[in-house]
């Protein structure tokens, strides 16, 4: 079934599993700071494994000025708005073409809040 999807699809649908599942911890119980900690770790432990210590601290140390330009903010906080990021995400309706843009996505409300 992958091969029949091109690589938008694919992480479309690999985010909309992962916040299924998120939100099926939630709703059994799991608290939802503890669901998002455990996802990052998750994430985190991955890019360490797939890429070695220092290619993920290198991934990782991009984080920070995208979160503060709002490459991840919902629409309406801190006065943000949809495709403000400075990583090119668009709310145009557009598929992401990178992975933070899919989060971002994700972020700013196309799936329920966690």
């Amino acid at each position: 079934m992958a091969d029949e999807m091109d690589e938008h699809q694919q992480r479309d649908v690999a985010a909309q599993k992962i916040l299924e599942a998120m939100q099926q911890a939630i709703d059994e119980g799991v608290s939802p700071d503890v669901v998002k900690l455990v996802t990052l770790s998750a994430a985190v432990t991955n890019f360490v494994n797939d890429y070695g210590e220092e290619a993920a601290a290198s991934i990782i140390e991009t984080l920070p000025e995208k979160v503060r330009n709002g490459a991840f903010s919902q629409p309406g906080r801190d006065g943000g708005e949809q495709g403000t990021g400075t990583d090119g995400a668009s709310s145009d309706g557009k598929p992401p073409t990178r992975s933070s843009e899919i989060l971002t996505g994700y972020a700013r409300g196309r799936q329920r809040r966690l």
